[in-house]
């Protein structure tokens, strides 16, 4: 059997925007359940000859760090800058944000290596911080590890207002019609040139 390979990121330099303008999704991103009845549900017998587990999980070869920084640089390259006009306060407890702009915006960053959850969860900090300024966007970026992966960015200005909020700061990803709540897709760069080409093509063939 082949040795499992090391589970890895994505290089944001190897990125770029399927379409800067972004979409909105219409709907929920999942269910937002939790769990089932456990009426009608029955135990399995055991089996007597059963094997012992083996561990066949792809060791992770990065960081919380690493997995937030590239949240980071895509969030960035989102905004077309990494220059200084963007701060990054991951080392400043308190505050409530993850970044501030000139324009004295907040961003709150919440990476995921996988998919989007269905919810995310803010500190008491970073509630406070919500509701205490009418520019603040929560930025959820997913599926950020693989070294071919496709991240998705989730931007909502003023969560508390565009999504649900639960109990403790967690708060339901549903987008609705609103323009506030936009989706941005990464591709390599590669891939997003062929998209962009024949999409260039297809609608000149519809012009014809």
């Amino acid at each position: 059997m082949p040795p499992l390979l090391p589970r890895v990121l994505v290089d944001p330099q190897d990125l770029e925007l399927t379409y800067p303008e972004g979409r909105i999704e219409e709907g929920s991103v999942g269910d937002g359940g939790r769990g089932g009845k456990l009426e009608g549900k029955k135990l399995k017998e055991p089996l007597r000859k059963g094997k012992s587990p083996n561990n066949r999980v792809s060791y992770r070869a990065y960081t919380e760090l690493d997995k937030e920084t590239v949240g980071m640089d895509l969030f960035k390259k989102l905004f077309g800058s990494d220059r200084e006009d963007i701060t990054d306060l991951r080392t400043q407890r308190g505050v409530g944000a993850d970044a501030i702009d000139d324009l004295r915006r907040f961003f709150e960053l919440k990476v995921h290596a996988g998919a989007e959850p269905d919810q995310v969860k803010l500190t008491n900090a970073e509630v406070r911080r919500v509701l205490s300024t009418d520019d603040y966007f929560l930025v959820v970026v997913s599926d950020v590890e693989g070294a071919d992966a496709r991240p998705k960015v989730r931007v909502v200005l003023d969560p508390f207002k565009q999504l649900q909020p639960q109990d403790q700061g967690e708060i339901v990803l549903s987008s609705g019609k609103s323009s506030t709540i936009t989706i941005y897709d990464f591709s390599p760069i590669a891939d997003s040139a062929r998209t962009k080409e024949r999409d260039k093509t297809e609608g000149g063939e519809e012009d014809c």
